[in-house]
């Protein structure tokens, strides 16, 4: 009761001094989504986003309709993955690049995927077996959209340096 009270009373205060909220959520976090089915069981969701802890192409792998695995290359000190169950637990990459990280996130799906399903808490994912002709054709076809999000979207371009013809650092 007591809590419910602050709580009315700091959100009457908030709209009595104007104060609004530092980090709103995005409406839309994800863009230009592409749906890949790889089969009954698997499926992959490729798209890109841009939040403030980083902006990205990301790709989600969907076991049994629930997000299993997930990738969001950010780039340099921002590019991190989630694996079930402990998904809001970030393992970020040494790669330093946006595609180097998309090229690590197909290595790591292509070569753990089953494994993080044998070992998985719930037993329903531990007998799933992947087809791995159709996952890798799956893949490929994500990465291919992946890097084309990097190619293409303007927030994602590295600024480049141009180095003096007469400068150290171009001989």
């Amino acid at each position: 009761m007591v809590e419910k009270s602050i709580k009315r009373i700091k959100k009457v205060l908030k709209g009595i001094l104007g104060i609004q909220n530092r980090n709103p959520r995005p409406s839309v976090i994800r863009r230009d989504v592409t749906t890949i089915n790889v089969d009954s069981n698997f499926q992959l969701l490729v798209y890109w986003k841009v939040l403030p802890i980083g902006k990205g192409p990301a790709i989600i792998l969907k076991v049994l309709n629930k997000e299993f695995m997930k990738f969001d290359c950010f780039g340099k000190d921002k590019g991190h993955y989630h694996i079930s169950p402990k998904y809001n637990f970030r393992i970020f990459f040494i790669e330093n690049t946006r595609k180097s990280q998309i090229k690590r996130s197909i290595n790591e799906l292509k070569t753990n995927t089953q494994n993080y399903l044998k070992h998985h808490p719930d037993q329903r994912f531990n007998q799933l077996v992947l087809s791995t002709s159709a996952f890798y054709d799956s893949l490929d076809r994500a990465e291919q959209q992946l890097i084309a999000f990097v190619e293409t979207i303007v927030e994602f371009q590295e600024p480049s340096i141009k180095v003096q013809p007469n400068h150290p650092q171009a001989l």
